[in-house]
C-alpha cells in the first residue's frame, strides 16, 4: 500500500510527521507498559510492527527468568516526555517508566530509546484487514536508562530461584519458521 499526502504549496508538512510520532510512540507504550491485563494484545502489535529479530530480543527479555515481565505484583506505566526524529528512519524518544506494587509507586525511572524504522508496502484486502496497514516496522530497538528517580525496593524485585521461564521447547511441526526458532507461552 502506498499513502500520499497532498498538502497546499505554502503550509508544512505536518501530518505525515504527527503519523510517525504516534506510531513510535504508540509502540513504545506497548513494549514497555506492563499491565497484566492487555499484555498478550499489545505483544502481538509489537510483533506485527517488529522485524523478526528485534521480536525475538523482546521476547527473550519477557520470557528470562529474571524479568520483570514476570513479576506479577508490579505494573509498569510508560508516559512519553519526547520524541524526535533525527533523519529519515531514525527517533530518538525520552520516556519516564512508573513501577507500582498494588497501587503504590515502587520505583521511577527515566529512559532513552533508540529507534530505526522503515515502512513497507502492505496488501490490504477487506477479507483479512492487518493490524498494521501503515507497514511501519522497527528494524532496531535499544534502550539506555538516564537517570534514577526512586530505586525498586529489594521486596518487589524478581527472585530468579522463584520465577520460571517462560521458555517452551521448540515445535519442529511448526509451520512458521520464526516460531519454530522460538516461542513464548
Amino acid at each position: 500500500m502506498i499513502f500520499v499526502h497532498i498538502e497546499r504549496a505554502n503550509e508544512t508538512i505536518t501530518a505525515n510527521e504527527a503519523l510517525i510520532r504516534n506510531l513510535l510512540g504508540s509502540y513504545i507504550i506497548n513494549r514497555e507498559t506492563i499491565n497484566h491485563f492487555d499484555d498478550e494484545e499489545r505483544y502481538e502489535v509489537i510483533r506485527l510492527q517488529s522485524t523478526p529479530r528485534v521480536w525475538k530480543t523482546f521476547e527473550n527479555i519477557v520470557a528470562q527468568e529474571n524479568s520483570i515481565y514476570g513479576n506479577a505484583q508490579l505494573t509498569r506505566q510508560v508516559k512519553i516526555v519526547n520524541i524526535a526524529k533525527y533523519k529519515k528512519g531514525y527517533a530518538n524518544a525520552e520516556i519516564g517508566v512508573t513501577l507500582a506494587a498494588n497501587g503504590m509507586i515502587q520505583s521511577q525511572k527515566r529512559y532513552r530509546i533508540t529507534i530505526a524504522y522503515k515502512f513497507n508496502d502492505a496488501e490490504i484486502n477487506f477479507e483479512s484487514l492487518p493490524k498494521n496497514p501503515t507497514g511501519f516496522e522497527v528494524q532496531e530497538y535499544a534502550v539506555t536508562e538516564i537517570a534514577t528517580i526512586k530505586e525498586l525496593d529489594e521486596e518487589n524485585r524478581v527472585d530468579p530461584s522463584t520465577q520460571k521461564s517462560k521458555i517452551k521447547h521448540k515445535d519442529k511441526n511448526d509451520s512458521n519458521e520464526f516460531l519454530r526458532d522460538y516461542q513464548f507461552k
